[in-house]
């Protein structure tokens, strides 16, 4: 009797798991048109680079959409934010400030946060800049797949917060990042809570 009931609640998590996982796919892969509203500054989320020191094409995505919210006078600052791994020469943030140096950024309109390893990092790094330089609001930009959990982060530090978001082109790339997505989240949801507790 008891290995039935055993079973069958099993059974029900292992249902309500799945359809939580569901939910989440959906919820990031869910085609939204974001619009970026005029803000203090623009948050360019790092993602990998080559060891060339040069942009992955999906940071290169991120970056193109910030270059061109500040090219239309929607923010006047840029804060990029990626810090260096164990594999990079540099750290991403100084990657992030080269590229938008040469395509005609003043280097006065760049913050650099050099040091975040996450998503959660990213915006609670920045928000200590955001402070200090009285940044009060911003624009996220990054990848369309990301957008779903950076809004949630940003929202953590941030009172007012819009996204631009990057496409990325369909493939089999872009359907793993879109099922790690729920796994990332529920590792945001944790970090918070450590965050929160200690």
């Amino acid at each position: 009797m008891k290995s039935k009931r055993l079973k069958k609640i099993c059974f029900w998590v292992l249902a309500a798991a799945v359809a939580a996982y569901g939910a989440l796919v959906l919820a990031v892969a869910w085609p939204r048109h974001f619009v970026a509203q005029p803000a203090c500054a623009i948050i360019v989320l790092g993602h990998s680079i080559d060891t060339n020191k040069q942009p992955s094409p999906w940071l290169e995505l991120r970056l193109e959409a910030a270059l061109d919210l500040y090219k239309q006078g929607l923010a006047r600052a840029i804060i990029v934010s990626g810090g260096q791994g164990p594999t990079d020469p540099v750290s991403v943030a100084y990657v992030m400030a080269n590229w938008l140096v040469a395509r005609g950024v003043a280097d006065s309109s760049i913050i650099l946060e050099d040091a975040a390893r996450n998503t959660y990092q990213n915006f609670k790094y920045s928000y200590q800049l955001a402070e200090y330089f009285a940044l009060e609001t911003i624009i996220i930009a990054t990848n369309d797949f990301h957008v779903f959990r950076a809004m949630h982060t940003a929202r953590i530090f941030f009172d007012n917060v819009s996204a631009y978001s990057a496409p990325v082109p369909y493939g089999l790339s872009r359907l793993g990042a879109i099922m790690r997505e729920p796994f990332s989240i529920v590792k945001l949801i944790f970090d918070h809570l450590l965050n929160t507790i200690f």
